[in-house]
């Protein structure tokens, strides 16, 4: 062998290798193995001829073979004598599949004729021993990257092969055993807004060999976003060439959320409406937000370390330290003092803030709101809470806490006490023609009469609407009625509008405790009753409950839940009336009378059920149902008769002036040319006294169907004879109340007399109604009067008695 080395080849080379100690192989420029000596068995097992003829990276181990090609022409490009691996440590795979910790040589030899490798194997005893060490430090070092939350890399760039540490696949979420790193696939993991950021990175360090870092969003295999920072050194090869870049990556989620809790925190401190101020464990002031510059006139300089006590005076800080180490949290209501020295009302939060680097150090944050606009919400709701807002009275709430308060009084001293109930009488036409503005208004003189009736002798309340309640001390009988009987003095007068006048009184209910009652609501529902008692008994009166009363309103208002069903079921029935010309005793036309023939009652009076459908509301589908009957009384009388007959059908002041009425007409008697010609709407004369204006456009839009109009009960409401010529009426009917008392009474004979002149002259027929008598008949006959209507022609009765 000739070489280098300088030897020949013979038996003193044989003797000489194989006694050197170390494991020799030749390799040449392909990887082969063309020589070994005899320790590479001890060494690694292998026979001479079995290792002969191999490829060296039979020897090393699998995830550095594809390297060691490139290094192995690296090396035969600029052969040199030098060890392997430099400070890495270098592992040899045996026969047996075993990793042998080696150090390695190498030579540049030429043996026969071609350029070679010589390379001297030596087992590493200290890492061999140290192998237990390796694996303990290892398993330290994986410890203390999973604490740190930061993780290795290795990026073989010609390759491109990634070697990742376990702690990269546990940020990047991914199973080791499944995932196979490489750069495209890091890529991948890269939020795309950050992509261009990383990228550029990389491509500085490679072609700048500036230090890589990069802080970049990663959105991990479980979907979560994650902020990580990159630092890395690109190693390059002989040419400068980047062949490696060694790196780490550390997960700092937390710590980025965490400073961006800070900068909102600060934002918040600095842009919040409120008022901020830090302190430190004394309560000295360090800083202050500009919102509390704002509400308290001071400059944050001004403030620095006076005491919080100086700003809040009534603060008491001992007390509040003592909660603040307790809790961490202190909150209350407190004055502050403004720079000019003024005060206003704020609410305070303090936290203690601990030093997370000293257990002694603590800090407090302070936050002021300025309360004064709640402190007056809070006045106006109490006044909202206590007080009626139109007439300044109290209100129903506060009167039914003090009734009761005072209840529970009188059951501890054997008092008595009682509840006056106080409903105005004609308020609704006032309010309803004049306007809510004018019913306001009276509602407020109403009020103040009220008040300077009772006084300091009870407690004055407006329930709502036009009801007021009294509350007073005392059950007396007299002393009672003497004070109810001043308000229905006090309430009774005329109020004056324009051209019209009308007449205000009052019913008053009276309600005695213990006697009618032992609790506020019993008792102020009896005062009720009996103010409708008082009411229905002819108003401007007053009634003291009685049991029987609960009877009838009980009744009552059974009859408005069983109405509603009655009008549904067709359960109403309609009765005629005929109307005769005072002449001719032959029925000229008829009057539509509702009439509720109860199943367990009985027949209930129109007197009854007709007012309680106009409370509800239901005298609009009643309006309707009788409408349909007429309709067909109509039809029948013209299918049995051969001839037209008419009809007067009565409207209310609600159905007068709902929106629905045109169309209810149209719907129930069609379009039919003739129809509505038999048709005569009776109004009253109150309905249309007070919106005059209104009224005449209602009737107009009637009397354009070709229906007749008729004023019915006229003069019982305002006895004006003028507008009679405004509006489009036909006929006018004669209250009963003027008829009953004929013909002895004179005055009413008078009043009869001119009605009917009037009338006559103005063109208009007149109906005397409730006729019971032949000489009443007889007496308006000698006035001229036209038509008669009443029992002594015929009571009321079913259509098919005039249609046999």
């Amino acid at each position: 062998m000739e070489g280098r080395f300088g030897l020949s080849s013979g038996n003193e080379f044989e003797v000489l290798i194989n006694s050197v100690c170390d494991a020799l192989i030749i390799v040449d420029s392909k990887g082969e193995v063309i020589w070994s000596n005899r320790q590479l068995f001890d060494l690694l097992g292998y026979t001479v001829d079995e290792i002969v003829g191999c490829n060296i990276n039979l020897l090393l181990p699998e995830e550095f073979r594809e390297a060691h090609k490139v290094l192995l022409a690296q090396y035969f490009n600029r052969p040199s004598s030098r060890p392997m691996g430099y400070s890495r440590p270098l592992s040899a795979i045996s026969k047996f599949n075993k990793s042998v910790t080696v150090d390695i040589a190498l030579s540049p030899i030429r043996w026969k004729g071609q350029e070679c490798a010589l390379a001297s194997l030596r087992e590493n005893s200290i890492g061999t021993q140290g192998h237990a060490s390796h694996t303990e430090i290892q398993q330290l070092l994986d410890e203390s990257q999973s604490i740190a939350n930061i993780g290795a890399w290795d990026w073989d760039i010609l390759k491109d092969t990634l070697h990742w540490s376990d702690q990269i696949f546990k940020i990047f979420g991914v199973d080791k055993r499944t995932f196979t790193p490489s750069y495209s696939a890091f890529l991948s993991f890269v939020h795309y807004q950050d992509r261009a950021i990383v990228e550029d990175a990389v491509k500085q360090a490679l072609e700048n060999d500036s230090p890589y870092k990069a802080h970049h969003r990663i959105v991990s295999n479980d979907n979560a976003l994650r902020h990580v920072v990159e630092r890395g050194k690109v190693y390059r090869d002989e040419h400068g060439n980047p062949i490696r870049m060694i790196g780490t990556v550390q997960d700092v989620t937390s710590e980025y959320n965490h400073q961006m809790q800070l900068k909102l925190a600060e934002s918040v401190f600095r842009h919040s409406f409120d008022g901020a101020i830090s302190t430190d464990r004394a309560f000295r002031i360090l800083r202050a937000n500009p919102a509390f510059e704002r509400m308290s006139g001071y400059r944050s300089n001004d403030l620095e370390r006076i005491s919080l006590a100086e700003i809040i005076p009534g603060i008491q800080e001992e007390l509040i330290s003592n909660q603040l180490n307790d809790s961490g949290h202190w909150r209350g209501a407190l004055e502050c003092q403004r720079a000019n020295e003024e005060t206003f009302p704020v609410h305070l939060s303090i936290s203690r803030i601990d030093d997370e680097f000293s257990a002694s150090s603590k800090y407090y944050v302070v936050t002021l709101t300025d309360i004064s606009s709640i402190k007056m919400h809070e006045e106006q709701l109490r006044k909202l809470a206590y007080f009626d807002p139109l007439t300044s009275l109290y209100n129903r709430s506060f009167f039914i806490e003090k009734t009761s308060q005072a209840i529970e009084l009188c059951q501890r001293k054997n008092k008595s006490l009682s509840i006056l109930f106080v409903d105005l009488d004609g308020f609704k036409e006032i309010n309803d023609t004049q306007g809510h503005q004018e019913g306001d208004s009276l509602l407020v003189d109403i009020a103040l009469k009220l008040s300077q009736v009772v006084q300091d002798r009870g407690l004055l309340a407006r329930f709502g609407g036009d009801e007021f309640v009294v509350l007073l001390r005392t059950g007396n009988i007299s002393r009672v009625t003497k004070l109810a009987n001043e308000m229905l003095d006090v309430l009774s007068f005329t109020k004056e509008y324009s051209s019209y006048s009308y007449k205000v009184t009052a019913s008053v209910g009276i309600a005695l405790y213990p006697k009618h009652g032992s609790s506020e609501q019993d008792l102020i529902k009896k005062a009720d009753i009996a103010m409708y008692k008082a009411k229905y008994a002819g108003k401007n009166r007053l009634m003291f409950y009685q049991e029987e009363f609960g009877e009838e309103k009980s009744f009552r208002l059974r009859l408005i839940s069983e109405l509603e069903k009655a009008i549904n079921n067709d359960e109403i029935e309609v009765n005629f009336q005929p109307i005769v010309e005072s002449c001719e005793e032959e029925a000229c036309y008829f009057e539509a009378l509702a009439r509720w023939n109860h199943s367990t009652e009985g027949v209930i009076s129109p007197a009854q059920f007709i007012p309680i459908a106009e409370e509800t509301g239901l005298i609009i589908p009643l309006g309707e149902l009788v409408m349909k009957k007429v309709r067909a009384f109509i039809d029948t009388w013209k299918l049995v008769k051969g001839s037209d007959v008419k009809v007067a059908v009565n409207l209310s002041v609600a159905q007068l002036y709902h929106e629905s009425l045109q169309g209810s007409i149209n719907r129930i008697f069609g379009d039919r040319e003739g129809i509505c010609k038999s048709l005569i709407f009776e109004i009253t004369e109150s309905s249309i006294m007070h919106q005059l204006e209104p009224a005449q456009s209602k009737l107009n839009q009637l009397k354009a169907l070709g229906s007749t109009i008729a004023i019915d009960d006229f003069g019982t409401g305002y006895s004006s004879l003028s507008y009679l010529s405004k509006l489009p009426i036909d006929i006018v009917k004669v209250d009963r109340s003027f008829v009953l008392s004929l013909p002895e009474n004179q005055d009413d004979s008078a009043i009869c007399k001119a009605i009917i002149s009037l009338s006559h002259s103005l063109n208009l027929k007149v109906v005397a109604e409730g006729i019971e008598t032949e000489a009443q008949y007889s007496h308006l006959k000698s006035l001229d009067c036209d038509y008669i209507q009443g029992y002594l022609i015929s009571k009321p009765m079913p259509c098919e008695v005039f249609l046999s």
